[in-house]
């Protein structure tokens, strides 16, 4: 079974690679889309995918928050 995940990401890592000329990211970027457009679960990847980030962000915000309040106590 093909994994739509790893495809999007893998492109995504060969997309960076080429980040010195930007038309071809550009086409890169849209060749991306272009595929992905005809995909019936390019929603759910796309959410899975942004919930992934945004869980990153959250754990790395409350950790933080929580390391300024334990050194406000001590201060």
């Amino acid at each position: 079974m093909f994994n739509y995940e790893t495809y999007f990401l893998m492109s995504l890592n060969k997309a960076r690679q080429l980040s010195y000329d930007k038309r071809l990211l550009l086409s890169n970027f849209s060749a991306i889309v272009n595929f992905l457009e005809g995909h019936p679960f390019v929603h759910l990847l796309v959410i899975k995918i942004l919930s992934k980030a945004y869980g990153i962000l959250f754990s790395y915000a409350s950790t933080s928050a929580t390391q300024k309040s334990i050194q406000r106590q001590f201060l």
